[in-house]
């Protein structure tokens, strides 16, 4: 996997996880977000050359989001990425697409599985896993 930050010259480790659980076993992942609340099934896109598009509906999980995934994230019904902030490209093409985000996300490229049952809130900044 690419380095996501570099400093001096140096790739930086990534920072923890933002995950917990509830007290019904629920796993759940906070960052930060806009939009509405949504339930829908996850699809992890790993490499976006792998990927030409989500089914509709279906919530994008991915590290990072970069102008290229635009077309490939068409359909999506939110996207969840474990890295970025409210002024990356993720955010602005969730906004574009209309449709809600949480970005920041830590761990949650490794804490959900394709197939998963996810509720995003992008108001609360939160993903948790059904």
């Amino acid at each position: 996997r690419m380095p996501l930050a570099f400093a001096d010259g140096a790739p930086l480790p990534e920072a923890g996880s933002s995950a917990a659980a509830d007290s019904a076993g629920r796993r759940w992942f906070s960052g930060v977000g806009s939009g509405d609340r949504v339930e829908g099934v996850a699809v992890r896109i790993g490499d976006q050359a792998a990927a030409t598009s989500v089914a509709a509906g279906t919530i994008a999980v991915v590290a990072t989001v970069t102008p290229a995934m635009t077309f490939v994230l068409q359909g999506a019904a939110a996207i969840v990425a474990a890295h970025g902030g409210l002024l990356d490209h993720g955010a602005a093409i969730a906004r574009e697409l209309g449709i809600p985000y949480v970005v920041g996300c830590r761990g949650v490229e490794d804490g959900v599985r394709d197939g998963d049952r996810l509720l995003v809130d992008g108001a609360r900044g939160l993903v948790i896993r059904l």
